[in-house]
């Protein structure tokens, strides 16, 4: 399976200390530029907020308002959820989104799903936040059976259907799970094209690979070929050509998460030069990443800009495309 290179569009360009409500124009431009500079994939977030250190609420865009404008406003590039909590929508009402989006978007939309990870905003809106995989199983149940174009009857205990039908339209819409526990990886096997593992910024490959040993156990009491799921890890990564930019991003993480030293720091991202970010990269294509969703961010505000953006896509991506996958 050849190597893939993802976009995670962030909540926002710049430092998280000075992060205000979303600018989604600014978002889809990012977008646009992500898809002119040959980025294979466009992924966007699906939270109401998250809560950081020190009680910092860190704002969101709105997720399928932002795919569906990215989707109206790129060529080439395929638009994801990295990924929809299944929380937050009735499993009938995202199939008939996502069909009605994979069909504006001519076959691109890929359908990343998760059960939720952050039980402050879930508690902050009401949502249920336990019995979380139960309730996924049976979810996926609906969403593949009315993505298929099947009449779905389930009595379960989370959600009921009688003989319930959408109409569809061509391709399919691929669906993704991120997800690391047990259970979660026999729904990967069962429902899932893609897996997203989370953070890959391991000092080594132990705890990936790992988890790969799980979903190959998974996929072999499925009858699942293993193969056929692409592998796809979250990477921070920090790109520059001056030597100085560590330290001011080591400072900037130190504010916002809690106080961390630059092996810490090095621990969550892919930081140094183009040469030495391609090479930290290609060690996670060894461990058996094969589509990589990068975070260009967050930045000091003295760091962002479009040149560090264009550094990556101009001088790490293509030579990454070309690495061989394990």
């Amino acid at each position: 399976m050849p190597v893939r290179v993802g976009m995670f569009i962030p909540r926002g360009l710049g430092d998280p200390r000075t992060y205000g409500p979303p600018n989604h124009r600014q978002i889809v431009r990012y977008g646009q530029r992500a898809d002119e500079l040959g980025f294979d994939s466009l992924w966007v977030p699906d939270h109401f907020f998250i809560e950081r250190p020190k009680g910092v609420l860190n704002p969101y865009p709105e997720a399928w308002t932002t795919m569906t404008a990215l989707v109206m406003a790129t060529r080439r590039a395929r638009v994801g959820s990295m990924v929809l909590a299944a929380g937050f929508r009735h499993p009938a009402m995202l199939a008939k989104m996502a069909g009605a989006l994979q069909e504006l978007a001519e076959g691109r939309l890929i359908l990343g799903i998760g059960a939720g990870n952050q039980p402050i905003e879930h508690a902050a809106f009401g949502l249920g936040f336990d019995a979380r995989v139960g309730r996924l199983d049976e979810y996926l149940r609906i969403l593949t059976g009315l993505l298929a174009g099947e009449r779905v009857t389930l009595a379960g205990k989370h959600y009921h259907l009688t003989d319930a039908s959408l109409l569809m339209p061509s391709p399919p819409v691929p669906i993704w799970i991120a997800a690391t526990g047990e259970r979660m990886m026999r729904l990967t096997a069962r429902y899932a094209a893609g897996w997203n593992g989370g953070a890959a910024n391991f000092p080594d490959g132990e705890p990936l690979a790992a988890k790969l040993v799980d979903l190959r156990a998974a996929c072999q009491a499925a009858g699942r070929d293993f193969a056929e799921i692409e592998i796809s890890s979250f990477t921070n990564v920090i790109v520059s050509r001056r030597t100085s930019d560590v330290a001011a991003v080591v400072e900037m993480l130190r504010e916002i998460n809690g106080g961390i030293d630059e092996s810490e720091a090095r621990r969550r991202y892919v930081i140094g030069t183009p040469d030495e970010v391609l090479r930290g990269l290609q060690t996670q294509v060894r461990w058996g990443i094969n589509h990589f969703i990068i975070s260009h961010g967050p930045h000091p505000s003295s760091l962002w800009s479009e040149e560090t953006f264009d550094l990556f896509a101009r001088e790490v991506m293509p030579e990454l495309k070309r690495t061989a996958t394990a």
